[in-house]
């Protein structure tokens, strides 16, 4: 399966929470046949434990995302499905964090097929930051 998608991302930092939400429109590419869906995300992360420095050691993490299928071979069955996460951000280095949750993922397969899934969530999330940096004096160019 391929997939090439259009994404637009928004973030908002309100004193200590900041707020998220995208939508992502998205082609799934399988066997020859072309599916879209419509990917719509609103999150929040707040710190819980914070050093005087404004680094967070544990945050509180949430999101909710709604799947709708928007391509010919929906068939009435927009609504595709809803991934419900809640969990806890996990400061290693201040690069490095470890996410611990919960995700409450429902799927609409068609009219009589439903499913509800649960799931503990690990996830390990490094930051790199790909702005460039002044070069050292003897490296830069006259």
């Amino acid at each position: 399966e391929h997939r090439i998608y259009e994404q637009i991302a928004i973030r908002k930092q309100l004193d200590v929470v900041s707020f998220s939400s995208s939508v992502l429109l998205e082609h799934r590419i399988r066997k020859g046949i072309t599916r879209n869906r419509l990917r719509v995300r609103l999150g929040m992360k707040t710190p819980i434990i914070s050093f005087n420095d404004g680094i967070t050691k544990l945050g509180l993490s949430f999101f909710n995302e709604f799947f709708f299928n928007v391509d010919k071979y929906a068939n009435s069955n927009y609504y595709g499905q809803n991934r419900l996460y809640i969990g806890f951000d996990i400061s290693i280095t201040a690069n490095l964090s470890l996410g611990l949750g919960y995700l409450n993922q429902y799927i609409s397969i068609n009219e009589r097929r439903k499913e509800n899934n649960h799931t503990l969530m690990i996830g390990l999330f490094q930051k790199v930051d790909f702005r460039s940096k002044q070069l050292p004096q003897k490296w830069q160019l006259l």
